[in-house]
């Protein structure tokens, strides 16, 4: 049971805000000191991230149990929590790779980088347009370097590109709230996709029936204490470790040298993947590692006759190019067959935006499908029109964005049905768009045009859209009025765009971003977009058959797939998995994903429903376990200096 507040505020109410927003301003500004100055953990690089998680959790175990003791009334409702992590979870979605530390480092990287050698100078520089990345030689030379003695942050520098990109941003995040508008019923009411990332806030808050019950029913289950045990004991043993060596660390990785030509499974014990996992449905978890193992073979096969497209498109990508694309094909046909499912809800959202249908229910969105299928069509506008006004062809904006609106929307629905923490689209946008069309045609500014759209392309580690669709499911769960969220869900947005870009060029130039040794966004991520887009430049490729073959395959082999689950009821496999295979983050996760499979599968053959209800707190235990420790760790690393980056690989 959820104490509830049945004002017409649906409890947003001053309190919940004022500690969103402190929760907010500490996400954002640690996120980029924890990863940049001490190179320490991803506070906020997932889709249910360190940061958030840690920081609920010290607010519902902690602070609001010890209101519960001072006095019952003082507590926080589940709506004021649910406000209070609505703000937490997008506000994540926006600092270090998400996007202002992408956007940052990679406006700072072409001028600072060019060479004789790369000729950077020469192919990219006269088509970037002025307003487009800071052009001060001394301004840009700092921000890597660090500023001069008694030299000022030059502000002036970065004003018109910084209101340039986060004008795009901004309409891009708001295209995303609307794609949410349009699809939520679909997902929640009609497909009801599982939501396990959803369950976690909600067990963390939710209460016994009962006389004023001080703690929350999860942390009063024993099983829940057996499960946070074991995580939190391995992470904090391995944390000392780095103080006293003699301890030596408790290995959680290895791999098994069970394929031919070399090939090995990775293993990996990740204790929170184990727990999302007991949390989705059976189908998925099989499909995800088996699929896995199936795609490693066909990897070692190709490798055992010698067969290859050659190397990776890119630094995001992982295995054969073959692999990659066929698992893309499977990826664009999951992502337009569930549009097509979902095509007579979709043809109700349109007949209200139109005609103002009153049997058609939009009450319970975040605003009207008036304004989303609007909202929609003119961000998509502005989107195509700012990408041509940067150099590139009408064409290629078209085609690089309806990519990327494939990515978008299929993670987010991976996301929200697997549970899945972190996850990428097989290919990214700018990669198939040059393999798909070939370059040969593009002109110089498209190349350059490309290249930064790396920014909001490349490493989709925290999408804000799959943030939306979970804000929407934990209001619906409370039963809140979505909009009433709109204003924090703005606020935190807002403060964690600004104060990210504020603290990451206050650091960059305190410290200059070359001394931040082995952080991914002023390393490759800043400096790949060009290399790869001038080399592509240097050495047109025609439209590549042979990607394209396997795009096909792909498909046809993920339509056959879907095509067995919707025709024959209790098909075991979903066919998802067969999209994800050869990603890393499963490369990183199928053996946790395996591990919780395999036990569900037991409980349910012989406990039954009840049995897995009843072991469910110990799942929760080593989700919240993992995250505790780690965010004790990572307060401890940022007095200490000691730089624990085994906390959080995710």
């Amino acid at each position: 049971m959820l104490k509830q507040h049945t004002s017409k505020f649906s409890g947003v109410t001053w309190r919940s805000v004022l500690v969103g927003t402190i929760a907010v301003i500490i996400l954002s500004i640690s996120s980029p000191y924890v990863n940049y100055a001490l190179r320490g953990s991803y506070v906020t690089a997932n889709y249910l991230p360190l940061g958030v998680v840690f920081l609920f959790f010290v607010l519902v175990g902690g602070v609001n149990v010890l209101l519960k003791y001072i006095k019952a009334e003082w507590a926080f409702t589940s709506s004021e929590l649910v406000t209070i992590f609505v703000m937490l979870i997008v506000s994540a979605a926006i600092p270090t790779n998400a996007l202002t530390g992408l956007l940052v480092s990679t406006l700072a990287a072409p001028f600072y980088y060019a060479t004789p050698e790369n000729r950077w100078a020469e192919f990219l520089d006269p088509y970037i347009p002025k307003w487009m990345a800071p052009r001060d030689p001394e301004a840009i030379r700092q921000f890597w370097e660090g500023l001069s003695p008694g030299a000022s942050i030059p502000w002036n520098a970065w004003l018109l590109p910084l209101a340039m990109w986060l004008s795009f941003a901004a309409v891009l995040i708001f295209v995303c709230l609307c794609v949410v508008v349009i699809l939520r019923k679909q997902w929640v009411e009609k497909e009801r996709l599982t939501f396990p990332l959803a369950q976690v806030p909600f067990e963390m808050m939710r209460e016994e029936p009962g006389p004023k019950p001080k703690w929350p029913a999860l942390m009063k289950n024993s099983l829940f204490w057996i499960g946070f045990a074991i995580p939190a004991f391995i992470l904090s043993w391995n944390c000392l470790s780095e103080f006293y060596p003699f301890l030596g660390k408790i290995a959680t990785t290895g791999s098994a040298q069970i394929l031919p030509a070399g090939h090995s499974l990775s293993i990996r014990l990740y204790f929170p993947i184990i727990g999302y996992a007991y949390l989705i449905n059976l189908d998925v978890s099989l499909s995800i590692w088996l699929f896995h193992i199936l795609i490693k073979l066909q990897e070692a096969m190709y490798a055992q006759f010698g067969f290859s497209l050659g190397a990776g498109d890119n630094m995001y990508s992982y295995g054969e190019p073959a692999i990659e694309w066929q698992g893309y094909g499977a990826f664009i046909l999951f992502v337009l067959v569930s549009l097509w499912m979902a095509r007579s809800h979709i043809r109700d959202v349109f007949r209200k935006a139109f005609t103002g249908d009153p049997t058609i229910n939009d009450s319970e969105e975040f605003f009207s499908y008036r304004v989303a299928v609007f909202g929609l069509i003119l961000g998509v506008i502005f989107l195509v029109g700012w990408l041509i006004f940067a150099g590139m062809s009408p064409l290629i904006a078209i085609f690089l964005l309806a990519i990327a609106g494939i990515a978008y929307l299929g993670v987010t629905k991976v996301v929200i049905d697997s549970g899945l923490v972190y996850l990428r689209s097989p290919v990214i946008a700018p990669s198939f768009t040059a393999y798909a069309l070939g370059t040969k045609s593009f002109t110089p500014s498209t190349f350059s045009g490309l290249a930064f759209s790396y920014i909001w392309t490349g490493d989709l580690k925290a999408l804000i859209m799959p943030a939306f669709a979970h804000a929407a499911k934990l209001g619906s769960i409370v039963k809140m009025r979505l909009r009433s969220l709109l204003k924090p869900i703005a606020l935190a947005v807002f403060l964690a765009v600004v104060l990210s870009l504020w603290y990451t060029l206050y650091i960059c130039y305190s410290e200059g971003a070359l001394n931040f040794h082995g952080v991914f966004v002023f390393r490759g991520g800043a400096t790949f977009p060009f290399e790869d887009m001038v080399n592509k430049l240097r050495n047109p490729i025609p439209a590549d058959l042979s990607r394209l073959s396997f795009l096909g395959l792909g498909g046809t082999v993920m339509g056959g797939l879907m095509f067995f689950r919707y025709r024959f009821a209790g098909w075991p496999v979903h066919p998802i998995g067969f999209a994800l295979a050869r990603l890393l983050p499963i490369e990183l996760s199928w053996f946790s994903v395996f591990i919780a499979w395999f036990f569900k599968m037991l409980i349910l053959k012989y406990g039954g429903v009840k049995l897995f209800r009843r072991v469910r707190p110990f799942f929760f235990g080593l989700i919240l376990g993992q995250f505790a420790a780690a965010g004790f760790w990572t307060v401890v690393d940022m007095f200490s200096q000691v730089s624990f980056g085994i906390i959080s690989g995710w």
